[in-house]
């Protein structure tokens, strides 16, 4: 657009402010500072009489910003109607994926749409309905038109000639971030080092103390590469070319370079242990780029978090996605930090990440190694036999075979089963028990430790009719249901609480779960949040049949209607709750006891545990394979 922030009508900005359903007081006020300028032109050095404008808004102002993309909004809105009409198509970058029209950052615009001349005046009506109204017109001087190679050159002609725009093979820049079609090379990063040079440039180390020049390295590092080291992995090269420019301006006097008497690895180490906290390029772009992965995680409701995870990983969760050779370099860059986010996540929670197996340390670290492969380990197997249940000596083949156990199935599999299950349980335990608290590994205590556990249950699991006893087991959903089963907890009084849920299908197929820390909670608030967090998930989802199961019964009385009294503290997520539930073609909350919401309860003290937030769609994680599977293979528990 051309000036566009000069060019806003007022008019149209009140009438979009009204739109949006902002009060009217408030439309006052703004307006009242809009409109309150005056402006007096200069001719010849004498100031003429003063006017009153009727458009623009000032540049620098805090609320000009905020007050431009609602207006574009209005632009946005007109072609998001023109595409659900069908006469904008958009493009689509992957199959089931969402279809893009346009792309905006303030008054930077990006268009997207088939080669033909019905869309062009689709798309030309739309712009000029918004700037005959929004008082903008575009800047047709700096436009330009990128074709597929697809598209033949009398189209070409004809579009050009239309928009009377001028044509390219290829769009340089937008926002800073070239466009890249392969590789990203250092051409790509010219301007980029450019920009970092002409910040620190050597004449100003000359009015600046070693306290200064520090100041100013760490201001322009973290600003002006922040944005590219985010979005794409730098070359080698141009990760070195600025930490070198960075070098020199530090031991530079104005005049020469001086002779450096501290290695830069030494000097950007934090301060609590010598450095100066300068960051190295390189550990900051994987950082930014560990970041970017994490949303992908964290931010569902994010446009290009959804694009990718279509595109990507559509079935499977961001841990198990795959990078071709097709990729573009942008999931190339995120997916590139995959294990320096893993290696991040497990030591914020303390876990070990030596390469080296903690038991054998001979081998790499691995689900199967652990369970199966160490020579610790393999004699326990071939003790108990266990290994002929299944096909292969494969955690996730173990675990699966099961949880496909019939229910009619002899005594000795159900034996054989809660055996494999303890053994599981043991080594598990005795492995961390080796890591946190230096104990012992001893194979044997496994197996004895293992026989007696899976003895216990093997009596507990047998009904008895001479006695009164209740037995406990998760039921899957009718369909079209889905059941999300919810729990809070909290570690001390006070202490801090976490909340967590799964979701099953009518088949017990896991199709999505969560585990938040919440920080310091009472335990009742914390099965509230569990409550309204399963609801948003389903929501996003697109489910409109669903059973929240929770072992909360004061809570799901309230919701169900048949309790009206609510505890103060948590009256706002029950309103919220009862707000949501309006999503739902069907929905309940069933109260459940403790043993059947076992995977939900585990959830929960892992995020009270942790403090750590943790979603998945599909597959569940492996740390929680035991607590699914009783669920999984229809154990009843004693009550």
């Amino acid at each position: 657009m051309q000036k566009a922030y000069d060019r806003v009508e007022w008019k149209f900005l009140r009438k979009t402010l009204t739109s949006f359903g902002f009060n009217q007081q408030w439309i006052e006020t703004v307006m009242f500072c809009v409109e309150n300028t005056q402006l007096s032109i200069l001719l010849n050095g004498t100031p003429q009489t003063f006017f009153k404008p009727t458009r623009g808004l000032r540049q620098g102002d805090p609320l000009s910003s905020y007050l431009f993309v609602l207006c574009a909004e209005a632009l946005s809105t007109k072609l998001a109607l023109a595409h659900q009409q069908n006469s904008i198509k958009g493009i689509q970058i992957c199959r089931g994926g969402q279809k893009l029209t346009h792309m905006a950052f303030a008054d930077d615009l990006i268009f997207f749409g088939e080669a033909t001349m019905a869309e062009a005046r689709a798309m030309n009506d739309v712009l000029e309905v918004y700037c005959r109204f929004s008082g903008q017109t575009l800047n047709i001087n700096k436009s330009r038109a990128q074709f597929s190679p697809n598209v033949s050159s009398t189209t070409k002609r004809q579009l050009r000639e239309f928009f009377q725009i001028s044509p390219t093979t290829s769009l340089d820049t937008y926002l800073g971030i070239p466009f890249v079609n392969g590789k990203l090379s250092k051409r790509h990063c010219d301007n980029l080092v450019s920009r970092v040079s002409q910040k620190l440039q050597h004449w100003k180390t000359q009015h600046l103390s070693p306290a200064g020049k520090i100041v100013l390295v760490q201001s322009t590092l973290s600003v002006l590469p922040q944005y590219s080291m985010s979005c794409f992995k730098l070359p080698v090269s141009v990760q070195k070319t600025l930490d070198s420019i960075s070098r020199r301006f530090y031991w530079s006097n104005g005049v020469n370079n001086q002779v450096p008497t501290i290695s830069w690895n030494t000097i950007g180490m934090p301060r609590r242990v010598g450095g100066l906290s300068i960051k190295l390029s390189s550990l900051m772009n994987t950082a930014l780029l560990a970041k970017k992965r994490l949303e992908l995680l964290t931010f569902a409701s994010s446009l290009w978090v959804q694009l990718m995870r279509k595109k990507y990983f559509p079935s499977t969760s961001f841990f198990h996605a795959k990078c071709p050779n097709s990729s573009s370099w942008g999931w190339k860059s995120v997916y590139s930090s995959k294990e320096f986010l893993v290696k991040d996540l497990l030591n914020q929670r303390g876990f070990n990440m030596n390469p080296l197996c903690a038991l054998c340390q001979e081998h790499a670290q691995s689900a199967n190694h652990l369970f199966f492969d160490c020579p610790l380990i393999k004699g326990i197997w071939q003790q108990k036999g266990l290994i002929s249940l299944f096909s292969s000596q494969d955690i996730g083949a173990g675990i699966r075979a099961v949880a496909n156990l019939p229910k009619d199935s002899s005594r000795e599999d159900r034996l054989k089963a809660s055996l494999f299950c303890s053994i599981i349980w043991f080594i598990w335990n005795g492995y961390w028990d080796l890591i946190f608290r230096q104990m012992n590994f001893n194979p044997r205590h496994i197996i004895l430790r293992a026989i007696a556990h899976s003895r216990e249950h093997m009596q507990l699991s047998r009904p008895k009719g001479t006695r009164d006893t209740q037995w406990v087991s998760w039921i899957p959903p009718q369909y079209p249901f889905v059941k999300f089963n919810v729990d809070g907890a909290r570690k001390g009084n006070p202490g801090p609480a976490g909340i967590g849920g799964v979701c099953r299908s009518e088949t017990s197929v896991v199709v999505c779960g969560f585990s938040q820390g919440i920080g310091f909670s009472s335990a009742l608030i914390a099965e509230a949040l569990a409550i309204r967090r399963a609801m948003r998930l389903a929501i996003e989802m697109g489910h409109l049949y669903l059973i929240i199961e929770s072992d909360n019964l004061l809570l799901t009385r309230i919701l169900s209607g048949v309790s009206s009294s609510i505890p103060w503290r948590v009256k706002h997520i029950v309103e919220d709750c009862r707000a949501l539930s309006s999503c739902f073609l069907d929905i309940s909350f069933v109260h459940s006891l403790r043993e059947a919401n076992a995977v939900a309860d585990t959830l929960a003290s892992l995020g009270a545990s942790f403090q750590q937030n943790l979603y998945w769609q599909g597959p569940p994680p492996s740390c929680i394979f035991l607590s699914l599977f009783a669920g999984l293979s229809g154990i009843v528990f004693q009550r």
